[in-house]
């Protein structure tokens, strides 16, 4: 948005029946060649990773009415796709430029490392009878 301004462009988004996303650009024709050429690229250079978090993590890092993952999808301009618990996968999909989905994989670990100290471990009872 902030491009079309800066180019005094229009962008007008459509989603068509087969779920293709149309973007019809409006201004003087150099600018709109400009705009165009920016957004192929952005477009371009977006990435997607997955990224495997034990299922138990999932919970921490959606967090409070999705308060922390809504914070790291605004302080790393990404999108992130968790799965539903009914799912057997545990993968997390981040989307976002190559950079950003560094950064967004870098805080997530840091979450389930912080959630990984916090683990309780249950000792089998075979050896709770030897231990004092």
């Amino acid at each position: 948005m902030q491009r079309a301004v800066a180019t005094a462009t229009r962008i007008v988004l459509g989603e068509s029946k087969n779920g293709a996303l149309t973007a019809a650009i409006k201004g003087l024709r150099a600018k709109v060649e400009d705009f165009r050429a920016c957004l192929v690229r952005d477009l371009q250079s977006r990435s997607s990773r997955n990224l495997n978090i034990p299922k138990d993590d999932h919970k921490k890092l959606i967090g409070k009415e999705g308060a922390p993952l809504r914070q790291i999808e605004a302080d790393t301009n990404c999108r992130t796709t968790i799965p539903s618990r009914d799912t057997a996968t545990a993968a997390i999909k981040i989307v976002a430029s190559r950079e950003d989905v560094e950064k967004a994989m870098a805080c997530i670990k840091s979450v389930s490392e912080r959630v990984e100290g916090y683990r309780v471990y249950r000792m089998p009872s075979y050896l709770l009878s030897i231990h004092p």
